[in-house]
This record gives structure tokens, C-alpha cells and sequence, in this order.
């Protein structure tokens, strides 16, 4: 069953598909294109691709909070099976309804985990402007834990996070009501920061090794992570 704090959160998200998906998903930007919007995710993925290049598998990948598949039709010609999973099931309808490449996969989930996924499934994980929204770090201890379980041995993951230190102004605002701030500093919309040295040991907890870090201490900083090769 999900917890409260999942449910919260795949309400609020529900909430935001109905309103305007793409001004939620990405940069708090109103009346996108359609073609810009999906252009802007083929550009992030190209860059992903830069970064990893031929050291990552190019089989099977998941990438937690799909949204409506900005990155994930991108990622359909890199990979030869692409499943998007997200806790909004009408983003999910939204996605589907986009008439996505054939060897991508969307399905809902609860928040909690990757529910239903089964175990070393996955060549690859990926995850972008989605942690930094996730209240509570025993939702982001759980899904690393989640993360090692379903990808194969040695298999890789890029996961992006938001440790930007924060200032006294913003943690004043923060603690103010939802309707007195501006929407994208609301909550499961504004960007929670975590520590970098809390993120790395939630990785070592969930069994899995940084094999590099991109951005450190920055709104986007990107952490490289694989299941050791000799993992059970």
C-alpha cells in the first residue's frame, strides 16, 4: 500500500498533468511547443550520451519519472528497450497517448519503489529533475535500494540530484504556506537539496559504487553509479 507521503505526491503530480504537464515537467515554462518541448529532451539525452558513451550496455534501460516521455523517446534510439515509470498515472495516460516509438514501455508506480519490476532487468537506469522533487530521503534511500535490485550486475546508473547549497531566504520561504509562494516553490514542485556527502552514503547503503560525478555541489549534479559486477 502506499505510504502517505506517495500518495501526496502522485496526487499533487496527477494535479499538475491536468493543468499544464509540460510547464511542470520542465522549467516552469507556459504554452510550450510540443516539438520544442520533446527537442529539449533529445538535447539532454544527447549529452547523457556524450558523457557514458561506449562504456554503457545498450539493452534494456528505465528512466524513474518519465512524465510524459520528454527524455524517453529520445532514449528510444539509443537503447533497444526503453520502459518510463511514473508515479502519476495521468501523466502515464498522457504519455501513452503521444503515440510513443515501439520499444517503449510506460507504466504507473507507486512512489514507494519500482513495484513489479523484476530483479537485474535493466542495462542501464536513468533519472533526471526527478529526485530533487521527492520530499524525504527515505523515499530516495528506498528507490537506490530499488535501483541496485533491478539492475544486472555491472549495470549503470545516472541519477541527478540537487545539492546546491541553500540559503537563509530560501529556507525562510519554504517554511511558509503552499498558497504564499510562487507555484514552482510549492510543494513536490520546488527542488529539495540534499547533501553530496548523504547522497554517497545512501548509494554505499544500497550496495551500489560511484564511478563518477558530474556538477558537484550544483543544481544539477549527476552521479554515475554501477552494481558491482559481482553482486548476487
Amino acid at each position: 500500500m502506499p505510504s502517505t507521503s506517495s500518495a501526496g505526491m502522485r496526487a499533487a503530480w496527477d494535479r499538475f498533468a491536468k493543468d499544464d504537464p509540460m510547464f511542470h515537467i520542465h522549467c516552469g515554462q507556459r504554452d510550450w511547443d510540443p516539438d520544442e518541448f520533446f527537442a529539449t529532451g533529445a538535447e539532454d539525452v544527447n549529452e547523457w550520451m556524450d558523457w557514458i558513451g561506449d562504456r554503457l550496455e545498450r539493452g534494456r534501460m528505465l528512466e524513474i519519472g518519465c512524465g510524459l516521455g520528454r527524455m524517453t523517446v529520445a532514449f528510444a534510439s539509443e537503447f533497444e528497450q526503453v520502459d518510463g515509470v511514473d508515479i502519476s498515472a495521468e501523466m502515464i495516460e498522457q504519455a501513452k497517448a503521444l503515440d510513443p516509438p515501439g520499444n517503449v514501455r510506460y507504466r504507473v508506480i507507486t512512489g514507494d519503489g519500482l513495484d513489479g519490476i523484476e530483479d537485474s532487468a535493466y542495462d542501464f537506469v536513468g533519472s533526471r529533475a526527478v529526485f530533487q522533487h521527492i520530499p524525504t530521503e527515505i523515499a530516495i534511500a528506498s528507490y537506490l535500494k530499488e535501483i541496485a535490485r533491478v539492475l544486472r550486475p555491472g549495470g549503470q546508473a545516472l541519477l541527478q540530484f540537487n545539492t546546491a547549497p541553500i540559503g537563509i531566504a530560501r529556507r525562510i520561504a519554504y517554511a511558509l504556506p503552499d498558497p504564499l509562494l510562487p507555484r514552482t516553490s510549492r510543494r513536490y514542485m520546488r527542488c529539495y537539496r540534499r547533501d553530496s556527502g548523504r547522497v554517497r552514503e545512501l548509494v554505499a547503503d544500497a550496495g551500489l559504487e560511484i564511478e563518477w560525478e558530474h556538477q558537484g555541489s550544483s543544481t544539477f549534479h549527476y552521479f554515475l553509479l554501477r552494481r558491482p559486477a559481482s553482486a548476487d
